[in-house]
């Protein structure tokens, strides 16, 4: 590939070229006149897009907070995930398979941001309960935070939890957020509840943010410091089954009726007579 020199770079194709981008850094190639797939090759392919537009939707779904943890990185390892978790589904033929929800479980602990994730941020796991009514609660003991590996600077955590609910089949994403606690550097706090009031009953993903900020003035300014927040998955609850209607057998109690039909004579055809010719014999 060669590297894009002019003032205006552009990706994906022109004319006979193909641009790319790596970073900051733009790229082409030239684009095959002709391209002979074999049919392995197409169901591949249809499943590599299956996998892409799921990733997709995870990103447009979580745009606004990709704008603060996005790394350069992030397309291709969401991709990759997603491609582990549609191949590894045995259910369907090549060319048709979709991300299933035992193998979908892969995504718990995924980092989009590579560089710092929850557990160094943290100094223990935090717990996730959903109940029947569908509210999702994230338990953090007292001093969750980890203040040794936090650059100096900051004096104030901010920690929310995010619920994403994923329909990959229809393509839609619903987000629900939780209360940001604000924790300050050094002091000891009580344990941390986050509740999220609402939650769909389709493949929900609980993520957790991390964020630290400067107090000055009164006012927290948050850090660009990838090193001090994270966006983790932490956990991935499966779809809650609509439960089954169960059709009764009623039986009848009526009784029953028996009609006798009437005895009729069966029709009887009258046989056909065959012509007899009398032959006299000898001696008459």
């Amino acid at each position: 590939m060669g590297k894009q020199k002019g003032l205006f770079p552009f990706t994906g194709p022109l004319g006979n070229k193909i641009g790319y981008r790596r970073g900051n850094n733009y790229f082409y190639r030239e684009r095959p006149q002709h391209v002979n797939r074999t049919i392995a090759t197409k169901k591949a392919a249809t499943d590599f897009g299956t996998a892409s537009h799921c990733a997709c939707l995870i990103r447009k779904s979580l745009s606004h907070y990709l704008r603060r943890h996005r790394s350069d990185d992030l397309i291709n390892r969401l991709n990759t995930a997603f491609i582990d978790i549609v191949n590894a589904d045995t259910c369907n033929r090549s060319g048709q398979r979709v991300p299933d929800t035992i193998h979908i479980h892969s995504l718990k602990g995924f980092q989009f941001n590579e560089a710092t994730g929850i557990n160094q941020l943290l100094t223990a796991a935090p717990l996730i309960e959903k109940d029947d009514t569908g509210k999702i609660s994230v338990a953090l003991p007292a001093k969750a935070i980890n203040s040794r590996k936090i650059p100096a600077g900051v004096t104030h955590f901010t920690i929310t939890a995010i619920a994403l609910s994923l329909n990959f089949s229809r393509h839609k994403g619903q987000l629900s957020t939780s209360h940001t606690a604000v924790i300050k550097r050094g002091e000891h706090h009580e344990p941390l509840t986050l509740t999220i009031d609402k939650s769909s009953q389709e493949l929900t993903l609980i993520l957790l943010e991390v964020r630290s900020a400067s107090m000055v003035n009164g006012q927290l300014y948050y850090s660009n410091s990838k090193t001090a927040s994270a966006l983790d998955i932490i956990s991935v609850i499966p779809p809650v089954k609509p439960p089954r209607h169960i059709r009764r057998n009623f039986r009848n109690k009526t009784p029953r009726c028996w009609a006798i039909p009437t005895y009729t004579t069966p029709i009887t055809q009258p046989a056909h007579k065959l012509p007899v010719s009398f032959i006299p014999l000898p001696g008459d």
